[in-house]
């Protein structure tokens, strides 16, 4: 009896797209208190932050906004910035200064990187919040994203200062100001809204204004309850210092006036979002309710005390405020592939091909959104499969089965779409191809199917071996029939 064997042959070509260089996204807001302070001081604010691994991780910053920058002094801090994490390139963002602003506070300015996101100048716009004091507005997108969800707005505000029912009115007016602009953005625009807000409590009108309903409601990572006291000293971002002095104000860690709200977009754990327990005064270890921030020792970084105090002193020098850090995680990077060509398989056989998916987006884990992806398989392959696709250099395999019923060419493939939200290269169509032949026939005649044949020769006696010779042929061969190869002959 003849047995014929046929092996298949697969090739795997990864179609893996490049994706881009990023991490997590730190955002850091600051009042600078136009530069009053120790300016050695706070470019190693600056620096530290970049250095700050308390969530678990480091990373220089990518967006910083300030306020109490006027014109005079935007140079000197854009030097500082870029002073401050070599090797890092910060860009300035729009930067517009009134007289009324200049004459008062000073302005808003921002600096951002640009290997993480690019400034939409169009998206820009200054809004009159009261008091000579005007928010500004920065559109941003992240860099190799196209999905409008990886577009986002910062509203710098510095409201307001002081108690009293007439500063709690402008203040309000200028919370109702920035409300009426972001709700004539489209719904589920991400939309941080940051600055020295000079809220006093949890029940002030223009806190309240923030977080009413509309397409900019604003949502705190804070929650909503009170921040008095000392109970709640961890949220307090003013003041470091317990002595006026060089035009920046003393009292110690009391008020909490330096906020990082955003609208739930940022909030509900999908695509571009706040990574949970991230959002920080920097510095500030919640045991200086009332005192300077560098009072005895500072635990901001429990493990290590030395440290923890540097930054406080420098906090205490830099500013009368301290900065408020947040970071934020990005979309997935989807790439996908499959064979594409499964060789010659034997009709009728159980055949599968894996589709390979990937989340290629650069960064720490804990930086990067979930990706989850439908598989869909077409043509001769099918099957649909939902999966989470691994983080690179991981790969999550998803088989589908390839229909071998019919002789002949065949071709399928399979459709990678994204389900999570923002993702980029969101859908692949992949293909593959085979060749389903027929088994091979294995026959002693050409012509007919002959399984048994009796062959036979003369030697000489004494002879050892005695070759026997017949012929063998893979009855009817052609392109749709599987080679043929012979395991065993039985006698």
């Amino acid at each position: 009896m003849l047995h014929a064997v046929h092996a298949g042959l697969a090739s795997i070509v990864m179609g893996c797209l490049a994706g881009p260089a990023l991490a997590q996204l730190r955002i850091v807001d600051y009042n600078c208190a136009a530069l009053k302070g120790d300016n050695n001081a706070f470019r190693e604010v600056i620096a530290d932050i970049a250095a700050d691994d308390k969530p678990g991780f480091a990373v220089a910053p990518h967006i910083l906004v300030f306020q109490e920058v006027p014109s005079s002094k935007i140079n000197q801090l854009e030097a500082l910035v870029d002073a401050a994490v070599p090797g890092i390139n910060y860009v300035r963002g729009t930067y517009t200064s009134s007289p009324s602003e200049d004459g008062s506070a000073g302005a808003q300015a921002v600096f951002y990187r640009s290997d993480m996101v690019i400034e939409l100048p169009a998206g820009h716009v200054d809004l009159d919040t009261g008091a000579g004091r005007k928010t500004d507005r920065w559109q941003f997108q992240l860099v190799g994203y196209s999905s409008p969800q990886a577009k986002f707005y910062v509203y710098g505000s510095h409201l307001k200062a002081s108690s009293g029912s007439a500063n709690e009115a402008i203040r309000l007016a200028g919370a109702q100001t920035i409300r009426a602009n972001s709700d004539g953005l489209p719904p589920t625009t991400h939309i941080i809204y940051c600055g020295d807000l000079n809220l006093y409590d949890n029940g002030e009108p223009a806190y309240l204004a923030f977080l009413s309903a509309g397409n900019g409601q604003a949502f705190d990572p804070l929650g909503i309850g009170s921040w008095a006291g000392a109970a709640n000293a961890i949220k307090h971002s003013q003041s470091p210092r317990d002595i006026v002095a060089g035009g920046l104000v003393g009292g110690g860690m009391d008020d909490r006036f330096d906020f990082q709200l955003s609208t739930a977009e940022f909030q509900d754990g999908n695509g571009l979002s706040l990574i949970l327990g991230t959002y920080r005064s920097f510095g500030n270890d919640g045991q200086h309710y009332n005192l300077a921030i560098n009072t005895g020792n500072n635990t901001y970084y429990p493990g290590d005390i030395a440290r923890s105090n540097t930054v406080a002193d420098l906090l205490f020098d830099a500013s009368d405020h301290i900065p408020v850090v947040v970071d934020y995680q990005i979309p997935g990077v989807l790439s996908a592939a499959m064979p594409t060509n499964l060789g010659k398989v034997i009709k009728g056989a159980a055949l599968s091909v894996n589709v390979t998916t990937q989340n290629i987006a650069a960064g720490l884990p804990v930086g990067i959104d979930e990706l989850s992806v439908q598989v869909v398989g077409t043509g001769a392959v099918s099957g649909t499969t939902t999966v989470v696709a691994a983080l690179a250099p991981s790969v999550t395999l998803v088989p589908l089965a390839v229909n071998t019923g019919t002789v002949g060419p065949l071709a399928g493939g399979a459709v990678v779409t994204a389900l999570s939200e923002a993702t980029q290269n969101a859908t692949f169509t992949l293909s593959t191809t085979c060749q389903v032949v027929r088994p091979a026939n294995a026959s002693f005649s050409a012509v007919s199917d002959v399984n048994t044949t009796t062959v036979s020769a003369s030697a000489p006696v004494g002879t050892r071996t005695v070759p026997l010779e017949a012929a063998i042929s893979n009855l009817g061969f052609d392109r749709d029939q599987a080679l043929l190869d012979i395991d065993t002959i039985v006698n």
